[in-house]
């Protein structure tokens, strides 16, 4: 038995060495598995953002890395083709945001803030401040920081659905490293961000995880994780949102976004604020935007910013009638992110708005 015990190792562990090495290389050159950089929490400015100077590489999606956006994170921890300065010799746009900004699901020249900034021929400098999993709460939190930093002239948030419920503390207890509003009693507190020691950041044995292309495929392309809970959850989602939470929460939702919406126009007086919201992609493709479930979100949007002087972008219009004309999606089949139709798309209805 100890003999064959031994033969039996002598085959297996080199056998699985060998199995572990192709796979390896076929994760990273038939199939390459997404690359994504590193994120940092910035003590100092209480911020999650990527670690300055972070690099490039390519984010790809689907089980077959059919699609693919190549990202470079900037001086300031940013993806975007340009470095940031806090000297201005013009204009400035920030465009604030989370993933459909943080924008990975295309080239970074190819997202609609770098778009904007080709289109506006040098007139404006156009930065953008994007990172996945931010609310609502957070874009204040942002604002704060880019106000500070970089003195845009122009504010640009982009608003999705998920926005609202992930910045309500009571609702969504976990990211922490983010802003959230706590609301208790009818008044409203602001959380103060402070580093996840469970992130990547902090662990070495994630760093090493993450550099096994076999790992990133299972977790990132094939997410496996949310699989799994989607199995297990009997929740309805609508536009990323689960919609009992939101029927349940309605009084919660209202008063957090009329606590950012305040604190916005406090704070940038004298500066023009846009509102690009989101629109149901999926009921625009299914023809059933009347009967959506999620606008609820951007009559609520609508009321804000006329309350606060603010311009507002509804795409819910623009992207149904281009739809019912193109029949091109907003989004590949393989993500529900902006795809460059999208971004391209996004970016006109940006610029009619006018730019001097």
């Amino acid at each position: 038995m100890t003999k064959f015990i031994k033969n039996l190792t002598a085959i297996t562990i080199p056998t699985l060495v060998v199995v572990f090495l192709l796979l390896e290389v076929f994760f990273r050159v038939a199939i390459p598995a997404t690359s994504w950089p590193y994120g940092c929490f910035d003590t100092e400015e209480k911020l999650f953002k990527f670690c300055p100077n972070g690099g490039e590489g390519v984010a790809t999606f689907g089980k077959f890395a059919q699609q693919r956006g190549r990202w470079r994170v900037n001086n300031s921890g940013w993806n975007s083709p340009v470095d940031y300065s806090a000297e201005k010799d013009k204009p400035r746009i920030a465009v604030i945001g989370d993933s459909y900004i943080e924008a990975f699901h295309v080239d970074t020249d190819k997202s609609y803030p770098s778009l904007l900034r080709s289109e506006l021929g040098g007139r404006y400098d156009v930065y953008s401040f994007g990172i996945s999993g931010a609310a609502l709460s957070e874009y204040l939190n942002l604002s704060r920081y880019v106000n500070r930093n970089f003195d845009p002239d122009v504010l640009i948030f982009n608003v999705r659905y998920n926005d609202f419920l992930e910045s309500i503390y009571e609702v969504n207890p976990v990211d922490t490293h983010m802003m959230m509003l706590s609301i208790t009693d009818g008044s409203v507190t602001e959380t103060v961000p402070r580093p996840n020691y469970s992130f990547t950041e902090f662990s070495f044995k994630k760093r090493l995880l993450r550099k096994s292309a076999i790992v990133r495929y299972l977790t990132l392309n094939l997410k496996l994780q949310q699989a799994v809970r989607g199995l297990l959850s009997r929740k309805t989602y609508s536009g990323n949102v689960e919609i009992t939470s939101v029927e349940r929460h309605t009084g919660l939702v209202e008063k957090a976004a009329s606590y950012v919406f305040e604190r916005i126009e406090e704070e940038n007086r004298g500066r023009r604020v846009i509102v690009v919201m989101g629109a149901p992609k999926h009921d625009i493709y299914a023809g059933t935007t009347d009967q959506s479930k999620v606008l609820f979100f951007n009559r609520l949007v609508a009321k804000l910013c006329s309350n606060h002087g603010f311009e507002l972008l509804d795409l819910t219009e623009p992207m149904k009638r281009d739809y019912e004309t193109n029949h091109t999606m907003f989004n590949s089949p393989w993500d529900g992110h902006w795809n460059e139709y999208g971004h391209e798309f996004v970016s006109r209805q940006v610029l009619s708005l006018g730019f001097q």
